[in-house]
């Protein structure tokens, strides 16, 4: 179940009121926890993809 939870801490948490109000403040908008967690799965989602491309993209 942890698979489901990985998306509900990316994303902004709306409790006390839009985060825009006044500027992020704990336990509101994006943690930093939050964007390293987001650009680790960009990062190897990037390698998953050049390492698949790489493999098997050279058939010619």
């Amino acid at each position: 179940m942890r698979r489901f939870t990985l998306l509900a801490d990316i994303v902004p948490t709306w409790s006390d009121g839009p985060a825009w109000a006044d500027g992020p403040t704990p336990g509101q908008g994006w943690s930093e926890q939050g964007y390293l967690r987001l650009v680790g799965i960009v990062i190897g989602v990037g390698i998953l993809w050049f390492a698949i491309r790489s493999i098997f993209g050279k058939k010619k």
